[in-house]
């Protein structure tokens, strides 16, 4: 049960967006977005948030650790597992399968998601009538929220002073490959491309 959990909000989201330019833009890269790039950023986070205050809410773990995720999947019973946060229904799933952590291929995850979803669905977990009754909207939302993280850690990992290459790198493949397929999301590609090194001008859209 989500009740008394704190939720996340629009303004704890937007809190977790602000990890990217703050500390993976400026300060691991030290790039210094333009007015436009920050009307653009800005864009680009009202949809993002948008995308995951429309999901149904739900007691998630949510506590910024992929690895202790991981860790309580795969571990027995439920101790530890104590509920951090109300958030969207996707979240903790998002932070398992588009985790740096998670060595498995996009193919890999997509089984894996259309597991949960007919799961859920046997179970009553609420994913309401749009996720519920198509699994390409619900990997839309999934993919979107994954992004948001992906984002955030990027920050997280810029701000600690040394950022881990490989992890970085993994991240903004990641995150510029969710960014390519979607029409809504390809301004953000042009503000990845400086970071990631890649010059992209074409991507897949739905």
């Amino acid at each position: 049960p989500a009740e008394g959990l704190a939720p996340l909000d629009d303004a704890a989201l937007r809190a977790e967006l602000a990890l990217f330019p703050a500390g993976c833009v400026q300060q691991a890269f030290g790039i210094a977005w333009t007015e436009a790039q920050q009307r653009a950023w800005a864009q680009m986070g009202d949809r993002l948030v948008a995308s995951a205050l429309a999901q149904p809410q739900v007691a998630v773990l949510g506590d910024g650790s992929p690895r202790r995720l991981l860790a309580e999947v795969a571990g027995p019973g439920p101790a530890g597992r104590q509920a951090a946060w109300r958030g969207p229904v996707t979240y903790d799933l998002a932070r398992v399968l588009r985790s740096a952590d998670l060595d498995a291929d996009e193919a890999r995850q997509l089984d894996l998601a259309v597991r949960w979803w007919q799961q859920a669905r046997r179970d009553g977990l609420p994913l309401g009538e749009a996720l519920a009754g198509d699994f390409g909207e619900c990997w839309r939302a999934l993919e979107w929220m994954g992004l948001l993280q992906q984002l955030a850690e990027l920050g997280r990992l810029g701000q600690a002073g040394a950022p881990e290459a490989g992890r970085t790198a993994r991240l903004l493949h990641d995150a510029t490959r969710v960014a390519m397929r979607y029409a809504p999301l390809k301004p953000l590609m042009a503000l990845l491309a400086p970071l990631s090194g890649q010059r992209l001008d074409r991507g897949f859209t739905f």
